[in-house]
């Protein structure tokens, strides 16, 4: 395959509501192929592999990272499981999209930064929202308010 053919191969752990939505995301990307898909629910794996045209679907994150043949992942899982399902695909040097939140405990969230730091990948905490024209256009009004030059006045600090 030629340089200019290359795809950027990824997976998604995790199908439900917000993983069918990283799995679309994905999906609609030029230059992505989403390969892989793993979900617990071995009986819904299979069914959105085949509604995607995927033909990896696992049950264990684990066996998915194992594979090899990615190069990026989106962990959308149950946030008290990811570090857990983070750390195959850091052992694999593939890069991870965590739905937020990152963690539920601060101290969670540090091993799964320095976990992803010492394999040398990327970890990004999914926060779409604060492109979400309802959310800019808040932001835009608080900024604007009473209080903006308070605001002004903190971003230095």
């Amino acid at each position: 395959m030629a340089a200019a053919e290359a795809r950027l191969r990824v997976g998604v752990v995790g199908l439900g509501s917000w993983g069918l939505e990283h799995l679309r995301a994905w999906t609609s990307i030029t230059g992505v192929e989403v390969v892989a898909v793993c979900d617990r629910d071995e009986r819904l794996c299979r069914h959105v592999a085949e509604r995607f045209g995927i033909a990896r679907t696992y049950g264990a994150a684990a066996d998915m990272a194992a594979d090899g043949g990615l190069a990026a992942v989106s962990i959308v899982t149950a946030e008290h499981d990811r570090l857990e399902t983070a750390m195959p695909f850091f052992d694999a040097g593939v890069h991870a999209l965590v739905e937020k939140p990152l963690a539920l405990e601060p101290a969670t969230a540090e091993r799964l930064v320095d976990a992803a730091q010492e394999a040398g990948v990327i970890l990004m905490t999914g926060h779409v929202l604060r492109f979400d024209t309802r959310f800019v256009a808040a932001k835009q009004r608080v900024d604007a308010g009473p209080w903006a030059s308070c605001a002004a006045s903190t971003r230095g600090a």
